[in-house]
């Protein structure tokens, strides 16, 4: 044995032993990625084959006997694992076949022991088993998936210097020491290179996947949030006049209460209520009622301005809140309010009816409450309609 060769034996040693710790290592940490354990139980293999030459180079042929088993061994072992790692790679089973396959390969490593007959039968089987993965491993490259071409050239790579070397031992070739050595090396880098491209592969897939439910959850709380703000407004609307109802006034009361306490300017409120309402319900029925109490409401909010708010109280009642406006300037819009209800009678089947509105209101004030000055302008309004109706009355 020349020194070139035991420096090429303990170097592959070491190639297989480094390779096989690290991808150990790399499987420890991430259980589920099996392809590194596959690539460390090649190179187990491997250096299985590789050490039991060097000693049976080193000592002679009188160790080969003893040796055959465990080199065996390690050719069954190393291409069991390669099936297998192709097979993690083209996400594809290794299937009965190749389970079988494997079985004979490790019962064929044993039979070595019975004698020269039996020597031929674990290559066969190592080749059978390498034939399947070479048929897998082109799979995962029709497939597209990653690194698949990597692999796929390393592992023929490393089929290809394994034929160079039996060939050599046929003694049909000149001698090339350390051709299954340049193979599995190339295997290894191979196989490292096509499990990151699939770690890779996997990592921007689920990038992908997380950021396409972040956007559905976005979208769906976009959605949600929509839907609750179209049903808030639904329940601050009143259904019929389409004005703000008596929870919608009361929030925008209680924000201008706010607003009037920062700032220190007035604000004031006032009830209205449609005089002699029932006796149109009872005439034309409550149909007509009902288009009548919407053609009233128009007609307050168009006599108010833009910043004030026009609310159904209840029935025929309208509330008004009017922000910066002084119990004067509040009884001057409630006097336009009854003159444009009065100047615009609605047609009603076929005639022309009148309709009349009573008017109270109130200043609110900082040292009462806005229940309270509500009831105020219902008591303004309550004196209105005592004193004749169709008029405004100041609380």
């Amino acid at each position: 044995m020349t020194p070139l060769e035991q420096l090429v034996d303990a170097f592959a040693a070491g190639v297989y032993v480094l390779f096989g710790f690290v991808q150990l290592d790399l499987w420890r940490r991430r259980p589920a990625e099996r392809g590194h354990l596959w690539v460390a139980v090649t190179a187990v293999g491997a250096l299985a084959v590789d050490l039991t030459g060097m000693v049976h180079r080193a000592a002679g042929a009188d160790t080969w006997a003893a040796l055959l088993v465990a080199n065996s061994l390690g050719v069954a072992v190393a291409s069991a694992a390669l099936l297998e790692l192709a097979a993690w790679l083209a996400r594809l089973r290794v299937g009965r076949l190749g389970r079988a396959l494997q079985g004979a390969a490790l019962l064929a490593a044993l039979a070595a022991a019975l004698g020269p007959p039996w020597l031929v039968a674990t290559p066969l089987v190592a080749a059978l088993l390498l034939a399947g993965a070479g048929a897998r491993a082109a799979r995962s490259v029709v497939a597209g998936e990653p690194g698949a071409r990597t692999f796929a050239r390393g592992f023929l790579f490393l089929v290809l210097c394994l034929v160079l070397d039996v060939l050599q031992e046929l003694s049909l070739l000149p001698a090339l020491y350390g051709l299954p050595l340049l193979g599995f090396v190339v295997l290894f880098l191979a196989s490292a290179k096509s499990l990151a491209d699939r770690q890779e592969r996997e990592r921007e897939e689920l990038a992908g996947l997380r950021r396409d439910l972040e956007e559905r959850v976005e979208a769906r709380t976009a959605e949600l949030s929509a839907a609750n703000r179209q049903l808030d407004e639904v329940s601050r609307t009143d259904w019929l006049t389409g004005l703000p109802n008596r929870r919608g006034f009361l929030a925008a009361a209680e924000a201008e209460e706010r607003r009037s306490r920062r700032s220190g300017r007035p604000f004031s409120i006032a009830l209205a209520d449609l005089d002699h309402f029932k006796e149109v319900n009872d005439a034309h029925g409550h149909a007509v009622g009902d288009a009548v109490l919407q053609a009233v409401c128009a007609t307050v909010r168009a006599a108010v301005r833009e910043q004030d708010v026009v609310a159904r109280w209840g029935g025929e009642e309208l509330i008004l809140l009017l922000p910066e406006t002084t119990a004067e300037g509040a009884f001057a819009a409630a006097e336009a309010v009854r003159r444009a209800v009065a100047g615009s009678p609605v047609e009603v089947d076929g005639e022309s009816v009148e309709l009349r509105i009573s008017l109270g209101v109130a200043e609110h004030r900082p040292d009462r409450t806005l229940d309270a000055t509500i009831a105020a302008a219902d008591h303004a309004l309550y004196r209105a309609k005592e004193t004749g109706r169709d008029r405004v009355v100041a609380g």
